[in-house]
């Protein structure tokens, strides 16, 4: 469920708000990246293998309104001799109303598994499955790239320990199992 707070900043950069949209032809990835990262106390390496099919929608005049993505990624995160397993798969979308001029609301939806937790043999250690739609407001008066205004959780359907924990529980399970 990280993947919520960074898909949600992500969405509210790349969106472009206007009044009539056509769809484009999905953008396929093959995903298949190392990377390290010292996000809960002590440098993890993780390895993300998956695909990926984002679909734009644009308006008339070529701006970005809303979007839908459809995922699948394992990543194997290891440290100190241990790993953990992480798999997310799933439809991601997005839309934004209001002036980029002032407030504008963007809304995430996320259906699907965007987070089970598994130790290396397998055994499920937390699970977030369901529905989840996020209301995340920028104030773009001041400041082109936008200030953070506020986030709500507006539907929660199923089990997400990891949205529950206020996103804390993905580096407790890091710690207790790699560190």
């Amino acid at each position: 469920m990280r993947v919520f707070g960074m898909a949600v900043v992500a969405a509210a950069v790349a969106l472009v708000l206007a009044a009539s949209a056509s769809a484009a032809k999905p953008i396929h990835s093959r995903i298949d990246d190392t990377f390290t990262f010292d996000g809960c106390g002590f440098e993890v390496t993780g390895h993300a293998v998956g695909v990926d099919n984002f679909s734009p929608i644009f308006d008339a005049d070529g701006n970005v309104v809303s979007f839908w993505d459809t995922a699948h990624v394992t990543t194997t995160f290891t440290a100190n001799g241990k790993s953990l397993v992480e798999v997310a798969s799933g439809r991601h979308t997005g839309t934004a109303v209001g002036s980029f001029d002032g407030l504008v609301t963007f809304t995430d939806t996320f259906k699907g598994l965007p987070e089970k937790l598994m130790d290396p043999n397998g055994g499920v250690l937390s699970r977030d499955a369901g529905v989840a739609v996020f209301e995340t407001v920028f104030d773009f008066s001041n400041n082109p790239d936008g200030e953070f205004v506020s986030q709500t959780v507006t539907v929660e359907k199923g089990p997400h320990p990891e949205l529950d924990s206020n996103f804390e529980l993905f580096c407790q399970i890091i710690n207790e199992q790699l560190g």
